[in-house]
């Protein structure tokens, strides 16, 4: 879906085939057809969407990427090795911040730093009010 304002619209529509190209490939193929944008451009995917692959096909077309981790995905905080699921236990509630999104409250924490097969990326992990 490509969106301009209030206007959205299928960009490209692909029946799948068992067998044919990956869902990976696929997407991959897809945002290497989409034009260069002058202004930013973000592609925004759910957790079965988010490897090295289809990170650095965005960054190649000058596009950022926002999708949903799973919680087992490994970071490397202070060159730590550790789950996601994991780490959250070590967050204080000092390392937080309040964010309102919709009239909703949601506890945030702001990660910068490796995951596995990626150098640099960020990380926002997010609660609602009541968790801390």
């Amino acid at each position: 879906m490509l969106s301009c304002s209030k206007v959205v619209l299928p960009y490209c529509i692909e029946r799948y085939e068992k067998g044919g190209k990956s869902k990976i490939e696929r997407i991959c193929e897809m945002v290497s057809m989409l034009p260069i944008s002058k202004g930013a451009v973000y592609g925004l995917y759910d957790s079965w969407y988010i490897n090295k692959k289809v990170i650095e096909t965005h960054f190649e077309r000058g596009y950022h990427l926002i999708g949903a981790l799973k919680t087992n995905r490994i970071i490397y905080p202070q060159g730590i090795r550790i789950q996601i699921k994991d780490f959250a236990q070590y967050i204080e509630k000092n390392e937080v911040c309040l964010v309102t999104v919709n009239g909703s409250i949601y506890w945030v924490y702001r990660y910068e730093g490796a995951l596995n097969d990626i150098d640099n990326a960020i990380v926002v992990l997010c609660w609602s009010e009541e968790s801390f």
